[in-house]
């Protein structure tokens, strides 16, 4: 092989070598965030309801930041929800 081809790959080489690590190294020594999350605030609570004994009426304030996935879950009674802000 002529020694300009053999140079010419070597470059190319580093240069494929070098792309790789740019896209893979800063990933790798990123500062790790915490999951977005749903934070609940409870601001009233009662265990008499008025035509519902044995049940609970719980008024709560829930904050569910941006990119949050909430868990698939139920409730068991009637749950009636307002949005302030966002979707």
């Amino acid at each position: 092989m002529p020694r300009s081809f053999r140079f010419g790959a070597f470059v190319a080489l580093g240069f494929i070598a070098s792309f790789a690590l740019g896209t893979v190294l800063p990933g790798a020594f990123a500062e790790t965030k915490d999951a977005p999350t749903a934070i609940r605030n409870a601001l009233a609570e009662t265990g008499t309801v008025q035509g519902a004994p044995q049940r609970n009426l719980v008024l709560s304030r829930v904050l569910v930041e941006p990119g949050a996935e909430l868990a698939l879950h139920h409730h068991l009674g009637t749950q009636v929800a307002h949005i302030e802000e966002g979707r």
